[in-house]
């Protein structure tokens, strides 16, 4: 993790802000059980968008979802 987390996590909401602003989606994965999800969803073009994992073994099968619009 970043030095400074909460600076990280300014700069991270920033981002996905402007870029929500000039119409990305942002689909965001959490993984693992020390995840912060409600600051994820916010990172996130919306709930729907974020996908919480396990851990890595599931991961791969939760791109393809999302590769796949599912």
């Amino acid at each position: 993790r970043p030095m400074n987390s909460t600076i990280a996590r300014v700069q991270a909401k920033a981002a996905a802000d402007s870029a929500k602003a000039a119409g990305v989606t942002i689909y965001v994965v959490g993984v693992g059980s020390d995840v912060d999800a409600t600051y994820l969803k916010t990172i996130a073009s919306g709930d729907d968008h974020y996908y919480p994992v396990a851990g890595y073994a599931s991961l791969s099968s939760t791109l393809e979802q999302i590769a796949n619009c599912n």
